[in-house]
């Protein structure tokens, strides 16, 4: 699978209790899908904010801190910088 556009790591835990680093915007949006619920506001707002990152560049941060605060809305342990 190709990599998305690249972003300041981000540290989660994964449902299995291990670390994973995420990276690029194809990773985090396999993370989002694979550990919040899609109903949910902040997985919403991360997801548009990767595609416009991804379609358009914009502000790479924004895009981070829209990533960690869905996994921290579904209860996912987060280490980041």
């Amino acid at each position: 699978m190709p990599q998305g556009r690249p972003i300041r790591s981000v540290n989660y835990e994964d449902a299995s209790g291990h670390f994973r680093i995420v990276a690029d915007t194809n990773s985090m949006g396999r993370a989002l899908l694979s550990r919040c619920n899609v109903e949910n506001p902040a997985f919403r707002a991360a997801v548009r904010a990767i595609v416009e990152f991804e379609q358009d560049g914009g502000d790479a941060e924004d895009v981070r801190n829209k990533f960690i605060d869905a996994l921290i809305e579904a209860g996912v342990y987060v280490r980041a910088e």
